[in-house]
């Protein structure tokens, strides 16, 4: 566990330092470390497959997860987290029933989690339901505002996101919903500054590149959503099944560009299906 520990410690200082490479490879040797050292151990497998999905390596983290879930049928993080690995992958249904699955061992397992796959999977209303009722914080805001614009209500979503941006304005989920705020009321000039102070802090985060991809889609900026939609398939965020009805993205599928990255996502998503299902 101390390794486990280091290694979490590691990883999250070379975040930090925007990626200090001699910090990430202390941090991933602790990890292989702490597993080579008890590989049953579901405290150990959780933390470092939380890491590896963090880290854009679901791929990774399935076959630890399913292995643990062998020892230890009812960790409801194990569940959890391997619904988060299907989700990048593209696997909704599955995601779906990992995430209720680990709810139901453990209804506080997603205390400060979200259960985006209802949101991927275009359920907003059960997602807005699964959300915290009496709980305020920005990134919550965020992704509540972000169903509600899905949905078309404009109104509380620009309520949600000015919400977001007040609690915590350092916050990227929130720096990207104000950009979707000046979307609504068209401020231009405030939309171009704001997405170029986002991009930076996020940049390796493949399902944050995403939604930076959204964002510059709702702004008109088609060159920077493909470029970021593209790089978020090479970070191994590859939801085509989510692509495909994600109504944010609706301003760029008309450019040839666009045909040509998706059809990527989908070869991504289908051999990520073949090689887990």
């Amino acid at each position: 566990m101390a390794w486990a520990e280091l290694g979490t410690v590691c990883l999250a200082y070379a975040r930090l330092q925007g990626g200090d490479s001699v910090y990430v490879d202390k941090g991933w040797n602790a990890l292989h470390r702490a597993i080579g050292l008890n590989a049953t151990n579901r405290l150990i497998v959780d933390i470092t497959a939380f890491q590896l999905i963090e880290n854009n390596q679901a791929d990774e983290a399935i076959p630890l997860l399913r292995e643990s879930l062998r020892h230890n049928a009812n960790d409801s993080f194990a569940h959890w987290y391997l619904s988060e690995a299907y989700r990048y992958g593209g696997a909704l249904e599955q995601s779906i029933a990992e995430g209720e699955l680990a709810r139901r061992l453990n209804p506080k397992v997603a205390q400060n989690l979200l259960f985006n796959t209802y949101l991927y999977s275009g359920d907003y209303k059960k997602f807005l339901g699964s959300l915290p009722a009496d709980e305020s914080n920005a990134r919550t805001d965020f992704y509540r505002g972000l169903a509600y614009y899905s949905l078309g209500d404009m109104r509380r979503a620009v309520g949600e996101f000015d919400r977001a941006y007040g609690l915590n304005p350092s916050l990227v989920h929130a720096q990207l919903g104000r950009a979707l705020s000046d979307a609504v009321a068209r401020r231009r000039p405030e939309e171009i500054e704001l997405m170029g102070r986002v991009e930076k802090p996020g940049s390796e985060d493949g399902e944050m590149v995403y939604k930076m991809a959204q964002a510059y889609a709702q702004l008109g900026d088609t060159k920077s959503s493909l470029r970021l939609l593209a790089r978020s398939i090479e970070l191994n965020f590859h939801p085509y099944s989510y692509f495909l009805r994600d109504s944010l993205l609706e301003p760029i599928r008309a450019e040839p560009q666009y045909r040509i990255v998706m059809q990527h996502a989908r070869e991504q998503q289908e051999a990520f299906l073949r090689k887990f299902f």
